[in-house]
Order: structure tokens, then C-alpha cells, then sequence
């Protein structure tokens, strides 16, 4: 698998940076701004969070001493009634190990908008994408970007090596998270899968066509939406580090009530942007999706760490596949579509479409916002359950 991952990156980057000289060399030069500062901020991002990584290693070795220390000398703590003091000892041990994974955690987490906000907005806008081909050159270089990166880190992050029975069974994994058994033994889990596909299905609703519907309907222009937009995905990120260290100490399945209130009061709140002054459109748009980045990040961090929580140990590779339909196929197929009806319903044809023919022929409506917030709120329904079985474990 090294060898193989060795031999075909390079390949791939050396494929990709051809293809996109072919294609367009005025667009290949995104590659010369882009990818040398996306790299510098990956170095320097890998450098600060790799200590605290190192640090959280040898933390959860201290969790694994103190427990066995209690388990060893059980009958001496008794004798001695020092219960709550080990119950303080590995408390403390436990929240120094979580500050410091967020520390090293916060790195990585804040590099991804950034990257996002300088790829997107920062290349690929000033340039023209009037013609088909240089989309095509763009999504190259995406993944030019991606490759290097995958090299850099390969080099960069130290890994240590996991022995792994070899897989003698391969074709009945693949199916094994759609056994009706397996289904029935982890309802928990499954019902997290469900909240995760009905949030990721109400994001595509409107995702797709977020940038047309501000060029086309709200006739933002290229640096108005940047700055709008980009500052409420970086302030969203920096919220939810707050929010994810108040989180850990909570009811997760209960938070999620929340997060999916706030997501939606964000959609709700981008529908209603809208027949103003274009100033003020323009502001009233960008808060609210502030809130709507802030809880779609909190749903998304939430349901990661229940679907983590409710995996069954030796089991979580097995069950790779069906969490890639619930949290990727489902949603990628379905949003989109329940987006594109809405806009053919409204009926607003795109002038003159070009590149953005490829994503709708129609300029996107208000309502795509509209019909987002209320499929989030389907979330509701699940967590009923979710919070009742949880119960129920906890009784057997």
C-alpha cells in the first residue's frame, strides 16, 4: 500500500499539473500564486498542532497508568475510602488530555476555511470562467493542490506503523453495515447515520448554487461575496472552538437540538435577505450565514462524535461503506436534486449560463434556503430516539 501510494501520487501530480498547461496556461497559473502559499500554510500548520499531537500520545498514556493504578490497588483504595480522590486524579487527567487535543486540533481545523477562502475566491474568481475548459482546468488543479499536500504530509507527519490481520473476508465487509442484525444490535449508531444524511441532504439543497444565486439573484460581485462569505466561514470556525470544548462536557444527542436550531435560524435568516437596499442585503446576508456556517459546523462536529462513540469496537472499518452513503452518496444525490426542482419551479431562467450551466440552467431561488431550514429541522424527529436508546444502553 506505501509503495503503491509512493509511485502513484507523483504520477498523478505530474499528470495533473500537464493537463491543466493544456488546458489553459492563463488559468494554469493559479498553480504558481495558489500552491506555493497553500503549501506554506500546510508546513506551518503541521509544525504547530505535530507537538501538541505528541503531547496528547503521552496524555492518553497517563489516562492508561492512572486507570491501571486504580484497578491494581482497588482493594487498597477502598481500605482507605480514596475513591473520589482517583475519581478527581483521572477527571483532571482527562480534561488536560481534551484541552490539549483541541490545541493541536485548532490548527489543522482553522487551515481548512483559510485554504478553502484562497483556492476559491482568491484563484479561481479573478480569472474567467466563462468557457467550459476552465472549469475543467480548475477541478486539475484541486486536485493538483490536494496531491501536494498528500506528498508534504506524507514526509512531514510521523505515523506509527499499526499491524493489521490480513482481510480474508473482503466482499462481506463491504456489505456487512446492511445486515439487518448488525442494524438491529446498533440502533444508536444508525440513528446518528440518519441525522447526519438528513443535515448533509438540507446543506445540498442549497450549496450548490450559493454563488450563483449571490451573483445572479442578490447581484453581489466577486469581491462582495468573498469578504461576506469567507469572514462567516472563518468566524464560524473560531465559534465552534468554543463550542466544541462546551460540548464535551454536555449531552450530545441534547446539543444537537441546538445546533440544528441555529443551522436553521441561519437558512431561515439567508431566504429572508433579500428586497432591501443592496447594502443592506449584502450585510443582513452575510450574518446570516454566519449563524448558518456556525450551526452547520456544530451539527457536523456533533454527529462525528456520536457516530465515533457509538461504532462498535473491532468494527469500524466494516462499517466505512455505509457511513460514506448516509454522510456522502445520500445527500449528494438528493440535495442537489431538491434544489434543482426549486429553481425549475420557480422558473428563472439563466441569461447567459456558460460555465454555470454545468450546476443549473435556472437562476436559484430564495426558497432553496427556505426548503433547507425546514429539512434541517427533520433532525428533531431523530433525536428523540437517539436520546431514548441511549437510556436504554445505559439501563442494560
Amino acid at each position: 500500500m506505501l509503495l503503491r501510494t509512493m509511485i502513484t501520487t507523483p504520477i498523478l501530480l505530474f499528470g495533473g499539473i500537464v493537463m491543466c498547461i493544456k488546458q489553459s496556461p492563463k488559468l494554469s497559473l493559479i498553480l504558481v500564486v495558489v500552491v506555493p502559499i497553500i503549501a506554506v500554510i500546510a508546513v506551518y500548520s503541521m509544525k504547530k498542532s505535530h507537538p501538541w499531537f505528541k503531547k496528547q500520545q503521552k496524555q492518553v498514556d497517563l489516562l492508561n497508568q492512572i486507570l491501571r493504578e486504580k484497578l491494581s490497588g482497588i482493594r487498597v483504595v477502598r481500605a482507605f475510602v480514596r475513591q473520589d480522590y482517583e475519581e478527581k486524579r483521572y477527571d483532571k487527567a482527562n480534561k488536560d488530555m481534551v484541552t490539549i487535543a483541541i490545541r493541536g486540533h485548532l490548527y489543522m481545523t482553522a487551515m481548512m476555511p483559510l485554504v478553502s477562502i484562497l483556492v476559491v475566491f482568491g484563484g479561481f474568481m479573478s480569472l474567467d470562467q466563462g468557457l467550459q475548459e476552465s472549469w475543467t482546468v480548475i477541478f486539475c488543479v484541486i486536485g493538483g493542490v490536494v496531491l501536494a499536500l498528500g506528498i508534504a504530509g506524507f514526509f512531514l507527519i510521523e505515523e506509527s506503523a499499526v499491524k493489521s490481520e490480513e482481510n480474508s473476508h473482503y466482499f462481506s465487509n463491504i456489505f456487512y453495515g446492511f445486515r439487518p442484525s448488525v442494524i438491529r444490535d446498533n440502533k444508536p449508531f444508525y440513528l446518528t447515520l440518519i441525522a447526519v444524511g438528513i443535515y448533509g441532504i438540507a446543506f445540498q439543497i442549497f450549496m450548490p448554487y450559493l454563488i450563483i444565486y449571490m451573483m445572479q439573484y442578490m447581484h453581489f460581485n466577486t469581491i462582495e461575496y468573498s469578504i461576506v462569505f469567507g469572514g462567516a466561514i472563518v468566524a464560524g470556525a473560531i465559534i465552534n472552538v468554543f463550542l466544541g470544548r462546551y460540548s464535551d462536557t454536555k449531552n450530545k444527542a441534547k446539543l444537537l437540538y441546538v445546533a440544528a436550531a441555529i443551522m436553521s435560524v441561519g437558512l431561515f435568516g439567508m431566504y429572508f435577505a433579500k428586497g432591501m437596499s443592496h447594502v443592506a442585503n449584502l450585510i443582513l446576508f452575510g450574518i446570516a450565514g454566519f449563524v448558518m456556517i456556525t450551526g452547520y459546523i456544530f451539527v457536523t462536529a456533533l454527529c462525528g462524535s456520536m457516530v465515533r462513540d457509538h461504532t462498535p469496537e473491532g468494527a469500524v472499518g466494516k462499517l466505512q461503506g455505509v457511513r460514506m452513503v448516509f454522510s456522502v452518496l445520500i445527500p449528494m444525490i438528493v440535495g442537489p436534486m431538491i434544489g434543482n426542482a426549486i429553481n425549475k419551479a420557480a422558473g428563472n431562467l439563466l441569461e447567459n449560463p456558460g460555465a454555470d450551466a454545468m450546476t443549473t440552467s435556472y437562476i436559484p431561488a430564495p426558497e432553496i434556503f427556505l426548503v433547507g431550514a425546514i429539512a434541517t429541522l427533520l433532525i428533531f424527529l431523530v433525536i428523540p430516539f437517539l436520546t431514548k436508546t441511549k437510556k436504554e444502553n445505559s439501563a442494560e
